[in-house]
């Protein structure tokens, strides 16, 4: 059995240091009403973000079972410059939260990680900046918006099959493989 829990957020009244507590705090909820289960984060768009940075502090990897993020920029996106208030600045390519995470990828994840990617997304410019982090594996999902990814039917098929190979532990770990294509 599968249990989701939420965690939603005002990208436009919140700061990042505020948002990354409380989801540090959602995870020691889940913690404490499921002991001895380590969640999976499924994580969209600026939240594959605030999930990455909240595993880059120490011990947070190791508290979570895997991380599946959907139309996450991983690079930043140029469209910020519309979004530059809120925490829509910290998305810019070249933000100082982009290149703190991009820094950080040289410590490959021993979690499975997992990034669904749009060819279509039309809120992730330069396309390229959806690529993962090297270790991840990148899987396509059906051509949708940004936003379609979280209604598509087919995209939703492709989440459970990670799922699933999350739970099968057919996924790799980032320090154990390099990062792999499927569509």
């Amino acid at each position: 059995t599968t249990l989701f829990r939420s965690f939603g957020y005002n990208s436009l009244f919140s700061t990042l240091d505020t948002l990354i507590s409380r989801l540090d705090d959602h995870v020691h909820m889940v913690e404490a009403a499921f002991p001895g289960h380590r969640p999976v984060l499924v994580v969209h768009s600026l939240g594959g973000l605030l999930a990455r940075k909240w595993m880059a502090h120490e011990g947070n990897e190791t508290r979570a079972a895997g991380l599946i993020t959907l139309g996450t920029p991983h690079r930043g996106s140029k469209l910020a410059a519309v979004f530059s208030f809120g925490l829509g600045k910290h998305i810019a390519p070249r933000s100082k939260f982009i290149h703190e995470l991009i820094a950080q990828e040289g410590t490959s994840a021993s979690i499975p990680c997992v990034s669904l990617v749009s060819p279509t997304d039309e809120a992730v410019q330069p396309a390229s900046s959806l690529v993962p982090p090297p270790g991840w594996k990148m899987r396509l999902t059906p051509a949708v918006s940004h936003f379609g990814m979280l209604i598509c039917p087919r995209t939703a098929k492709i989440l459970d099959e990670a799922l699933a190979d999350l739970e099968a532990n057919t996924i790799p770990t980032a320090s154990s493989e390099s990062q792999e294509q499927t569509t």
